[in-house]
């Protein structure tokens, strides 16, 4: 008997160990701690699964690799309070209402502007016999003459030295108080739209109505007409 060799080569030597099984590697290494990234030899591992990346957080930003957020949602721009002058942007507020606006009597234009303003005259004013124009004019105004005369023999003709288009209204009076017992009675004797003819009449306790007063008496007259 001899110890068998296992590392014996010679196999007619009586130590040699025939069909000797085959240990990892010719030359009979021995074994070796396997390793992940080796690519050949006995430290290899054979159909090594996939394996991702080391997960990270998410980032919202990120738009690739592990970090990116797929199939993210829209989400619309941060909410601002409405602002009723705002023409656009989220302040901005849609199919606004006219806002009324108080109604001025002279704007032009603009929404204050009233439209189909009735014409409104000028203010109203005492009316001036003398004026020749404006709202205190008085148009058709009638024709007033005034003047005196003397009575001769009991009359007077009295020219008017203008023409009324019609015969115009006389008023006669007596320039002096009268006397109790000489009470004058006038009479108006119109002959044209230029003359008239003042006849004049004395009455009194002791006279008859016949009787014409003295010649020299003066008399005032006023005539009105067109």
């Amino acid at each position: 008997m001899v110890q068998a060799n296992w590392d014996g080569d010679k196999p007619y030597e009586p130590s040699f160990i025939k069909n000797k099984p085959w240990l990892l590697s010719s030359g009979g290494a021995s074994q070796q701690a396997a390793d992940w990234k080796a690519t050949g030899g006995p430290t290899q591992i054979l159909n090594k699964p996939s394996i991702p990346l080391p997960q990270v957080s998410s980032d919202w930003a990120a738009t690739s690799g592990p970090s990116a957020i797929l199939n993210k949602p829209v989400i619309p721009t941060a909410q601002v309070p409405a602002n009723f002058l705002a023409t656009s942007g989220p302040a901005q507020i849609l199919n606004q209402p006219p806002v009324p606006v108080q109604a001025d009597w002279l704007a032009t234009s603009g929404l204050a502007a009233i439209r189909n303003k009735p014409t409104i005259p000028d203010t109203q004013a005492p009316v001036d016999w003398g004026a020749t124009s404006g709202y205190t004019r008085i148009i058709n105004k009638p024709t007033i003459l005034a003047g005196s005369a003397v009575l001769t023999e009991g009359k007077a003709p009295v020219t008017f030295g203008q023409q009324f288009k019609t015969l115009p209204a006389v008023t006669v009076t007596l320039n002096q108080a009268v006397d109790a017992a000489d009470v004058y009675s006038f009479n108006v004797t119109e002959t044209t739209t230029q003359q008239f003819v003042v006849s004049a009449h004395c009455s009194g306790p002791s006279t008859s109505n016949t009787v014409l007063p003295a010649s020299g008496e003066a008399f005032s007259w006023i005539a009105i007409g067109m």
